[in-house]
């Protein structure tokens, strides 16, 4: 800049543009006045109107030009600095509001600029702070001076303490401004100005002049490696973990480079500093956003330290001005040290002495992860796997994507510590340095059962929303310690209303269930109580203690068994039922105790027996219904578990039959089409499950729905009216159903009572028995030899008893054709003091009778009186407790 004599300059002449319309009418006229008469036409306080009206631009039109155009300008004989915001010149952090637009006067007359300050339209409005112009006659100046020179001037206010901000409104050419106008009378309005100074000279425009707006457009983007930018290494790393401006300031500034002014590069803030070893006291290198989103610094001055190796400049990432300025471009010590700091992994330091305490910090780490990636589970430490695909495990089909649990092994739990804990080891010649998880202290942490405390414990897996008491969600990713399930996270976008009225709750059933309108149900609305009785158990199985079966019937193959299952889990699970194909032979109890045991340690929580042509039941599902808890050997250890049942349980067939005591612990839905091919059938949604699973999040939301109505409503009981050993279950999902006004879905139970095959071999038994011995006390052997010697019969007895009594025998106690005493003792045992067809079956206990020191037996008539005073045994279980219950089913 080069400086005229000092006068008062309010007589220089200035040509600049005018509009009288608003800011959309671009013509333009030409129009010439003094410095002080532009000060004298701003000075007054303006009239009150509308922000947009007539506006002038900073220079005059070209010859033959009349509408606003870059192009159009001849040149700038004004510099205008838009005031708005300002900025903190240790942070750059900018700020609504310009600086106090005294102290920008102050600082302007200090620097000897000519200038005129006044307040824009919106000139200290509520979250706005200062607005305010500044117009400094300059003469004639093109594009790219008018852009270093609005920068100078704010590098001068900033080195005066008035850090005003250089937006990039400055450095247009045809920017329309505002001529002064105010919002309200009461608005403050204080003109500024000075005229003492020389006219502002245009700068010059060096020929590498880097802070022309086309010149940042092409600064280098690469950092100072020139290498390609690659995200795993630690440069990258380390640069991202810095990500933003601010940190990169913090790193220039602590090295003595000076922030001295805040513009904008690439629709982002920019920010100018002066290095250290400036000769010249011009801020010569800038802060930007690069076009890939990282910010860098690029400097233009020959005495940077970022240029000091005598290359080309570049625009150096964090980590390069760290490599530089840090440690003395030392790649490798630069390297090293940024993975210290990158790596805040707490440290576990393996040497000898220290197994003891290296297992304890590794089990208080565990137990610090959130989300937790470990899990106590029985005697053992587990983890949540996803299957990528389909597989089949322990003869049990899961479907992808659903979750288990898994034991860790030593090479998965090596492998998730070296996630969390950084581990060293001791080198000769290093000293500590980087290793891998101490295999001693794996196996140990492994086989610590009882010493693994602070590390969560895990019940089973949720995979549905939990809605607690307070109607609030849990959706999940998340492990819920309250419960100690861990909540998958497969739905989004579940919003319950605040209030849910009993019209509302029907709706939302009515909703839920429009998905099955194409099933055949044989009773719709018994068949559709029980699909929402099973939807329900899904939801909420994981906070149940028990639940029953849920057997799903057809009269032909192709009818939609299968379909109707896996609906129902898409809706709740988002994944379909595992499969347990049937089971058949001598050892089918043994194969069935197997497969329960194999999913109930992989945590799955829905089972579908899928197929099933002969009728369910045995012991071991018998028991799983029923108990909390599961207990066996592992396969091939000597390790017995003892897990939570979380699982939910279903089964299809046709013409599905459940036998004995399975009859009570189960449910069923029938469907029949009415037609000889079902399978051929056409259905208006062609792709069901591809339908829901778009729709899951208002299915799932509607069945939540109904939950929190029938909670809101006070959780109508309806009393005397529980399903044994499933009171919980009949409270929570069967009186809310009915609460809705459908059916009892344990009324479906009749069904399997007709079609009980035990129950009709047990009437087979009683009615041959009493038929043919009357109520005559009877050991199992006593009776097995009065069948078949066709002696001691009663005069009861018709023509035909001997042998229906002999056939009775060898169909609940049949060995190779013979009738083994122990089944059949087992077979009376079992079934003491239940009743069919009108008959009960009793025991008299070990020598209740004179001379006999064996269990008998006798068949009696319901309600008829002993035929002595002998002892009789009340009503006893069977040899598992839990499969002798007394109950009214025979």
């Amino acid at each position: 800049m080069t400086n005229k004599t000092k006068t008062d300059q309010a007589g220089h002449q200035l040509r600049i543009a005018r509009s009288a319309g608003g800011v959309t009418n671009k013509q333009l006229t030409n129009v010439e006045l003094t410095l002080g008469q532009l000060i004298e036409q701003f000075s007054e306080p303006p009239p009150v109107g509308e922000k947009d009206g007539s506006y002038f631009v900073r220079g005059p039109l070209r010859e033959g030009c009349s509408t606003r155009a870059d192009a159009n300008i001849q040149h700038a004989e004004l510099l205008v600095l838009d005031g708005d915001r300002s900025f903190d010149p240790a942070t750059g952090e900018v700020f609504e509001g310009a600086p106090d637009p005294t102290a920008v006067h102050d600082a302007l007359r200090q620097e000897g600029i000519n200038h005129l300050l006044y307040p824009t339209h919106s000139h200290c409005q509520v979250g706005k702070g200062n607005r305010y112009r500044v117009l400094i006659a300059t003469s004639p100046m093109g594009q790219k001076q008018i852009t270093i020179a609005a920068q100078q001037i704010c590098d001068r206010l900033a080195d005066r303490g008035v850090p005003l901000v250089n937006v990039k409104e400055n450095n247009s050419m045809s920017q329309p401004w505002y001529e002064p106008r105010r919002a309200s009378e009461d608005q403050e309005y204080l003109c500024l100005s000075f005229t003492e100074g020389p006219i502002y000279e245009a700068p010059e425009v060096p020929a590498d002049e880097p802070f022309a707006d086309e010149t940042f457009r092409k600064l280098p983007t690469q950092p100072h490696s020139a290498t390609p930018r690659d995200p795993d290494s630690i440069a990258s790393q380390f640069t991202d973990a810095h990500d933003g401006a601010r940190e990169l300031l913090e790193l220039l500034q602590s090295k003595r480079y000076a922030l001295r002014g805040i513009s904008e590069i690439n629709g982002a803030p920019s920010y100018r500093l002066m290095c250290p070893e400036s000769t010249s006291g011009s801020a010569g290198a800038v802060v930007f956003r690069c076009d890939d989103g990282v910010y860098r610094v690029y400097s233009h001055h020959g005495s940077d330290p970022l240029n000091a190796d005598g290359n080309p400049p570049y625009a150096h990432d964090y980590f390069s001005v760290y490599c530089i300025l840090e440690h003395d471009r030392d790649f490798a010590a630069a390297s090293a040290s940024a993975r210290r700091e990158l790596d805040t992994r707490p440290v576990i330091r393996i040497a000898g002495g220290l197994l003891h305490s290296n297992v304890n910090q590794v089990v208080a780490e565990l137990g610090r992860q959130d989300p937790p990636v470990g899990f106590q589970r029985g005697c053992n430490l587990v983890r949540i796997a996803h299957s990528e695909v389909e597989t089949t495990q322990d003869d049990i089909e899961i479907p992808a994507g659903t979750a288990s649990i898994v034991p860790y092994k030593a090479t998965t739990m090596a492998l998730e510590l070296s996630s969390f804990i950084a581990w060293e080891r001791f080198h000769k010649k290093s000293g500590w340095i980087p290793a891998n998880p101490c295999r001693s202290v794996v196996t140990t942490l492994l086989d610590a059962y009882g010493r693994w405390q602070g590390i969560p414990q895990l019940r089973g897996i949720c995979e549905a929303p939990i809605m607690r008491e307070d109607g609030t969600l849990i959706c999940g990713p998340a492990y819920d310690a309250e419960t100690q399930l861990y909540v998958e996270g497969q739905v989004t976008g579940i919003t319950l209303p605040d209030k849910v009225t009993l019209k509302d709750a029907k709706a939302a059933a009515e909703k839920v269930l429009a998905a099955f309108s194409e099933f055949p149900f044989e009773d719709t609305e018994l068949d559709r109580s029980v699909l929402l009785a099973y939807m329900l158990t899904l939801l909420l199985r994981s906070s149940l203690p028990t639940a029953p079966m849920f057997g799903v019937s057809a009269t032909a193959p192709g009818t939609g068994k299968g379909l109707l299952l896996e609906v129902a889990n898409l809706i709740v699970r988002g994944v379909d039922a595992a499969l347990m194909p049937p089971v058949s032979g001598k050892e089918s109890e043994e194969e069935m105790r197997k497969r329960i045991t194999a999913f109930v340690l992989q945590g799955l929580t829905s089972l579908n027996l899928d197929n099933y042509s002969r009728p369910i039941g045995g012991d071991s599902l018998n028991v799983l219904l029923t108990t909390t808890e599961w207990t066996d050997r592992v396969l091939g250890t000597s390790n017995t578990i003892k897990l939570p049942v979380c699982c939910t349980l279903a089964a299809t067939g046709n013409n599905l039959t459940v036998r004995g005591d399975m009859v009570r612990r189960s449910l069923l839905i029938s469907l029949d089409a009415g037609v000889e091919h079902p399978e051929r059938r056409q259905f208006k949604e062609r792709n069901l499950p591809q339908w829901v699973l778009e729709h899951r999040p208002e299915l799932l939301t509607a069945l939540l729905t109904i939950l929190k109505g029938y909670q809101r409503a006070g959780c109508t009981e309806f009393d005397g009216d529980v399903l044994g050993r499933f009171e919980g279950w009949s409270r929570r999902v069967c009186h809310p159903i009915r609460w809705l006004g459908f059916p009892d879905p344990v009324n479906s139970q009749q069904r399997l009572r007709a079609a009980d095959p035990e129950k009709e071999n047990l009437i087979g038994l009683l009615q041959a028995w009493y038929t043919a011995l009357g109520n005559e006390w009877k050991q199992p052997s006593e009776l097995i030899t009065a069948a078949l010697s066709k002696t001691g019969f009663g005069p009861q007895h018709d023509g035909d008893a001997e042998d229906g009594l002999e056939e009775a025998l060898r169909t609940i106690a049949n060995d190779s054709g013979k009738i083994d005493p122990r089944r059949l003792g087992w077979y009376l045992t079992r079934n003491a003091g239940r009743i069919a067809a009108g008959l009960r079956l009793e025991r008299a206990d070990r020598g209740s009778l004179e001379g006999k020191h064996a269990h008998r037996y006798r068949v009696v008539k319901t309600g008829a009186s002993p035929a002595s005073d002998t002892p009789i045994s009340p009503d006893l279980p069977s040899a598992d407790a839990d499969l002798g219950d007394d109950e009214d089913l025979y």
